[in-house]
C-alpha cells in the first residue's frame, strides 16, 4: 500500500486507539503518532502539563517517520488538522480523515469501564467525568466533515480498519 496520513479523529472511548492497533496490525510501515503514549515518558506531566511541548515532539516524530516513508496515523480530538494536511502535502502523502465515535450512552459505558482499569493500575488521561465531558463536546464542535464516519458501536474497530484500508 502507498504511504498515506490518517486522522483519526473522536471522543474520549469512541474506538481511535483500537481502530488505529488494528490497521497497524493488517499493513507494514505504520507509524501511530499516539499523543497519549509519549505524554507519560515526561516524569511530572499531568493535564495541561507540557501540553506544548508533548504536541511538538508528536509532530517532529511524524515530520521523521514521513522522511522515512512510514506511513502516518494521528489519533485524537482535533480543532485544527490543517498543520497535519499541511505535513502531508508537503510529503505529497494522501491526506484523510476518519471520524470514530458512538452514541454517547456507549462512549459513557466505556469510559466507566476505564475508571476501572486506571483502578488496577492502567495510565490514562481522562479520568474525571467533566474533562470526558468537555471532549465529548469539544469532538461535536470540530469534527470535520468526512466520508469516512463510523460508529463503533455498531461495527467492530477491525471493520472499521478494514473499511479504511479498502
Amino acid at each position: 500500500m502507498k504511504q498515506f496520513f490518517l486522522i483519526l479523529n473522536g471522543p474520549s472511548c469512541g474506538g481511535k486507539s483500537t481502530t488505529a492497533d488494528a490497521i497497524k496490525e493488517k499493513l507494514p510501515k505504520v507509524f501511530n503518532a499516539r499523543q497519549d503514549r509519549i505524554k507519560w515518558l515526561i516524569s511530572d506531566y499531568g493535564l495541561g502539563k507540557y501540553k506544548t511541548v508533548v504536541e511538538e515532539m508528536v509532530f517532529s516524530m511524524i515530520e521523521i517517520a514521513l522522511n522515512n516513508k512510514l506511513s502516518i496515523i494521528k489519533e485524537g480530538v482535533l480543532d485544527k488538522p490543517t498543520k497535519f494536511e499541511t505535513l502531508a502535502k508537503k510529503h505529497k502523502v494522501p491526506f484523510f480523515i476518519a471520524n470514530i465515535s458512538a452514541p454517547e450512552e456507549t462512549l459513557q459505558k466505556r469510559f466507566k469501564k476505564r475508571l476501572v482499569a486506571v483502578k488496577k493500575g492502567a495510565k490514562i488521561a481522562n479520568t474525571s467525568q467533566e474533562r470526558f465531558n468537555f471532549l465529548m463536546k469539544l469532538h461535536e464542535e470540530t469534527k470535520t466533515k468526512t466520508e469516512l464516519e463510523f460508529d463503533s458501536s455498531k461495527i467492530t474497530p477491525e471493520e472499521i480498519a478494514n473499511k479504511i484500508i479498502n
